[in-house]
C-alpha cells in the first residue's frame, strides 16, 4: 500500500547502498563503487526526470514559457521523491511531509489559498489510495463543471458523464472503465481532420487532449465560429432593415 510503484527506485537505492558499504569497507574496486553510486544514485534519476520534462517542453514550446527556476525546482523535487520512496517506509513518510510543506508555501502565495487541499497530500503516503480518491474527486469535478452539457447530451458517446462514471467504476470496483472510455475518446480525437500528426501519435500513445493543448484550440475555434455567425446575423438583419 505504501511502496507501490516504487520497485525500480527501490532497486536503485539497494544498489547505491551496497556500493556505499563496499566503498566504506574496502570491498571491490573503489572506482567501480563510486561510478555505481553516481549512476544509480544520481544519473538514472536525472535521465528519467529530464526526458519526461523534455518531452513536454518539446510539445508545448509555443505555450507560455515557464520560469527556468521553477523547472529546476520541479525536476529536483521529482528526483528527491523518487530517491526517498526507494529508501522505504521512512523515505516515503519524509517525501509526503516535504510535499505538504511545499503545498502550504504554494497556497500561501495565492490571493485565496485553499489550505484544505493540503490535507489531501497526506494520502500520497499510499499511491493506490491516493489514486482512488483522486478519481472520485475528478468525477465530482466533471459533474460540477459540466452539469448543463450532461443534461443536454443525454445518452450520447461524448457526454462528460461517461468519463465520470468510468472513473467511479475504476475507483470502487477496480474495473478500468475510465481507461477504455479515454482510449475511445483519444481515437476519436486522433481521427479528427484538424488534429496534427504529432498530436495523433501522442493521443494513440495514451496522452489526453488537454495535456496536448487541444481543448484550448477547440475553444478558440468555437469562439471564432460564434463571432462569425453573430456578424453574419447582424449583417442580415441590417440588410432587412
Amino acid at each position: 500500500m505504501i511502496l507501490a510503484f516504487a520497485n525500480t527506485p527501490a532497486q536503485y537505492a539497494r544498489l547505491t547502498k551496497k556500493a556505499i558499504l563496499d566503498l566504506k569497507n574496502g570491498r571491490g574496486d573503489a572506482k567501480t563503487n563510486i561510478s555505481k553510486i553516481i549512476y544509480y544514485g544520481v544519473a538514472q534519476n536525472i535521465i528519467f526526470t529530464a526526458l519526461q520534462q523534455a518531452l513536454f517542453a518539446t510539445l508545448f514550446d509555443d505555450e507560455e514559457e515557464e520560469k527556468e527556476s521553477d523547472k529546476y525546482v520541479r525536476g529536483a523535487n521529482s528526483m528527491l521523491d523518487s530517491f526517498l520512496r526507494g529508501i522505504g517506509f521512512a523515505g516515503a513518510a519524509v517525501s509526503v511531509g516535504k510535499n505538504i510543506a511545499l503545498k502550504i508555501v504554494e497556497q500561501s502565495k495565492k490571493k485565496s489559498p485553499k489550505y484544505e487541499d493540503v490535507a489531501l497530500k497526506l494520502l500520497d503516503i499510499s499511491p493506490p489510495i491516493s489514486s482512488k480518491i483522486s478519481k472520485v474527486r475528478s468525477a465530482g469535478r466533471i459533474y460540477s463543471w459540466n452539469k448543463k452539457e450532461i443534461r443536454e447530451k443525454g445518452l450520447s458517446f461524448d457526454n462528460p458523464a461517461n468519463e465520470a462514471i468510468g472513473k467511479l467504476t475504476s475507483a470502487f470496483i477496480n474495473l478500468p472503465l475510465d481507461r477504455a472510455i479515454q482510449k475511445a475518446d483519444n481515437i476519436q480525437n486522433a481521427l479528427a481532420e484538424e488534429t496534427d500528426t504529432w498530436q495523433r501519435i501522442a493521443l494513440l500513445a495514451g496522452w489526453k487532449d488537454w495535456e496536448l493543448g487541444m481543448q484550448e484550440t477547440k475553444k478558440k475555434k468555437k469562439r471564432k465560429g460564434s463571432k462569425r455567425s453573430s456578424k453574419r446575423s447582424s449583417k442580415r438583419s441590417s440588410k432587412r432593415n
